[in-house]
């Protein structure tokens, strides 16, 4: 079944699902938990309860990495699981685990393990009730936070105030928290992350994101305030919700010096686990005017996009639609999807899908935002946009301030948005509960492991539209297996080589192949992998 598919169809789910304004989430409580490491068991005792008595459907995961995330394949599970499960009091279930995957999911040296238990009644939250507390209100005050000037060398002092107040809304709403800092030759940035881990299908994910950096000397209240209040709403409204697949709030840095935030986070903080479904990248959202003729169209996209050019004209080029971008490569699906959501949940939304031939080349227009790198890594993606200075007068001057925003535009635009996220998420009622920390690996020689030779093998070039080649240190002589895996799981090449000292082996990767891919190398239970990014031009 594909991604697409899988996009089209969650939307009809979510629309006949019945409405449970009044229902309440079932509860779990780990009472106590038994490891044996010899027979790689773990048996967990829990009660459950509901106060609506509905049959339960259980799961469990287990963590390596002292429960950032609970992910480790290869388990099974028995016991007081699957469903329906009666709520009560002492239940046990019994997780077995390989050594195998535990090692291969650990990502420190001496890591702990945690259980989750989740419990859910199969019931789902109303999307409309989850996106009702954003208003004009709330939202104008993050506006009038957030729009100062906030440059690296122009006004350092903004740019630390708007980083510093996104990690502490993304704490205060539960997220895990993270900076992630980076340079690029004499830049130093860094990007803001929080996650909110999905409680049955963890890695699966989603990401919502808005650059937070301005050019100098504007405080550039359009570009991107509007965008980053949209992601600080999403992360407090979400913050009584849970949802089955994880979500990634971000901030992307030096998005006006050349995407450089999302170049580093796309090829360097995708964890191995991770298989993204959809970004939604928000890029000005909050101007509006509806003068005749305040909609410019650049050239060449009547023959483009003659629809929504008819649909421009039809409005006498007026600015009053936000522009839903995505690509015919892999995310026409997903501008559907947005535009069916914001259509159904925020009454009086005008969108309008503008979907970019490939991955945009021909239309340069089209790819001026963090979305792009997502593009380019074959990653479904969207730019959400008022459409920048093809209608906004003051996009980067000094005047892109508070008082050109249109504050009920911009509220409707960010509702969609949080709308669309909370669905592609799949929004649940859900019982988490997440055991004491307990180690496991005493039997596992991760701590050797990571100082092994073959942890120093190299990806060159990366990114590349060529071919790519692996390198291997001069200490190993050994045979290994190299597998190379598309984000979403698909494996595209899997091999055994002697390896010499020194060597450096060809990947024979096909022809077209583009995307964000994982090269892992591996000799018996140690596995080491990093990531590929192939771009257009790839071939052999």
């Amino acid at each position: 079944m594909t991604k697409n598919y899988l996009l089209l169809t969650t939307l009809c789910i979510f629309f006949s699902s019945s409405v449970f304004s009044q229902n309440s989430a079932p509860t779990v409580t780990i009472n106590n938990v038994v490891t044996d490491t010899a027979n790689r068991t773990i048996t967990v005792d829990f009660d459950l309860a509901d106060a609506d008595n509905d049959p339960l459907e259980v799961s469990a995961f287990l963590s390596a990495d002292s429960g950032v995330a609970h992910v480790v394949g290869g388990i099974s599970v028995t016991g007081d699981v699957g469903f329906p499960i009666t709520p009560g009091n002492n239940k046990s279930l019994v997780l077995t685990y390989t050594k195998s995957d535990l090692a291969a999911a650990a990502n420190q040296s001496a890591p702990w393990s945690t259980i989750k238990i989740v419990a859910t009644d199969r019931k789902t939250p109303d999307i409309s009730d989850i996106i009702a507390p954003i208003d004009s209100a709330s939202v104008y005050a993050d506006m009038q936070f957030l729009s100062i000037p906030r440059h690296h060398t122009s006004a350092p002092t903004g740019l630390e105030v708007v980083k510093d107040s996104m990690v502490s809304v993304f704490s205060q709403s539960g997220l895990q928290t993270t900076r992630l800092p980076f340079s690029m030759g004499n830049v130093q940035a860094e990007n803001i992350k929080g996650r909110k881990a999905g409680v049955s299908q963890e890695g699966k994910v989603i990401i919502i994101d808005g650059h937070f950096d301005a050019v100098s000397n504007t405080p550039g209240a359009d570009d991107n305030a509007s965008a980053v209040a949209a992601v600080l709403a999403a992360a407090r409204v979400f913050q009584q919700y849970q949802f089955n697949k994880s979500i990634n709030f971000l901030g992307f840095d030096k998005e006006e010096q050349g995407l450089l935030g999302a170049i580093h986070y796309v090829g360097n903080s995708i964890e191995s686990y991770e298989d993204i479904e959809a970004v939604i990248n928000g890029e000005m959202l909050g101007y509006r005017d509806t003068t005749p003729n305040s909609q410019q169209i650049p050239f060449g996209f009547d023959m483009v996009f003659p629809e929504a050019v008819d649909s421009i004209n039809s409005e006498n080029r007026r600015g009053l639609f936000l522009f839903v971008i995505g690509n015919t490569q892999n995310s026409s699906a997903l501008s559907s999807y947005f535009d069916s959501v914001a259509r159904t949940y925020v009454p009086g939304v005008r969108s309008l899908v503008l979907n970019a031939p490939g991955t945009g080349a021909l239309t340069p227009d089209l790819r001026r935002s963090d979305h792009a790198v997502f593009w380019d890594a074959g990653i479904p993606a969207l730019m959400l946009t008022d459409g920048a200075d093809t209608r906004n007068p003051h996009y980067h001057q000094p005047t892109d301030n508070l008082s050109t925003i249109d504050f009920p535009f911009l509220v409707k635009n960010i509702k969609a948005l949080v709308a669309t996220v909370a669905a592609l998420a799949e929004p649940t009622y859900a019982g988490v509960a997440v055991s004491q920390s307990f180690q496991l690996a005493q039997n596992l020689d991760i701590s050797v492991a990571h100082h092994h030779p073959l942890a120093q093998f190299e990806v060159f070039p990366n990114p590349s539209g060529g071919q790519v080649f692996v390198r291997f240190p001069e200490t190993i002589n050994e045979t290994v297996e190299i597998t190379v895996t598309a984000i979403g799981g698909k494996r595209i090449l899997n091999q055994k080589i002697r390896v010499r000292a020194g060597e450096q082996i060809n990947l024979d990767l096909g022809n077209n192949t583009t995307g964000l891919f994982f090269v892992e190398v591996s000799a018996g239970d140690v596995r080491f992998a990093k990531k590929l990014i192939l771009h257009e031009g790839h071939s052999h």
